[in-house]
């Protein structure tokens, strides 16, 4: 299973070519609420914003469940106990612990 997170998809929103590239993909594409939510969040031109609607449509969306947002809550406070990180380095690895805890929950046993 293939699902892209928002920093490699931003780099190439602006290229026409991306969505082709991942509808040739051999692989089950699935598509993160987290990373949608990030992209729509930049997503200010019209093709950027085609892209995204694709997204939606082709593939199906990943979305965390509550489990999953109390999980996360913990797991960065373990990381903020363990190794001391302040709270602007938490917020930043929020979404991708968020995302980690959704694609564990879908992979099939």
């Amino acid at each position: 299973m293939v699902i892209f997170d928002s920093s490699v998809l931003i780099d190439q929103f602006s290229d026409r070519l991306l969505y082709r590239r991942i509808a040739d993909l051999d692989d089950l594409v699935r598509t993160s609420a987290v990373v949608l939510a990030e992209l729509w969040r930049g997503g200010t031109t019209q093709a950027e914003q085609a892209v995204l609607r694709a997204l939606e449509r082709r593939h199906p969306i990943l979305t965390p469940t509550e489990q999953n947002w109390l999980e996360s809550g913990s797991i960065l406070g373990k990381v903020q106990r363990d190794y001391g990180f302040e709270g602007r380095k938490l917020r930043e690895l929020h979404f991708d612990v968020l995302i980690a805890l959704t694609l564990e929950a879908t992979e099939p046993e």
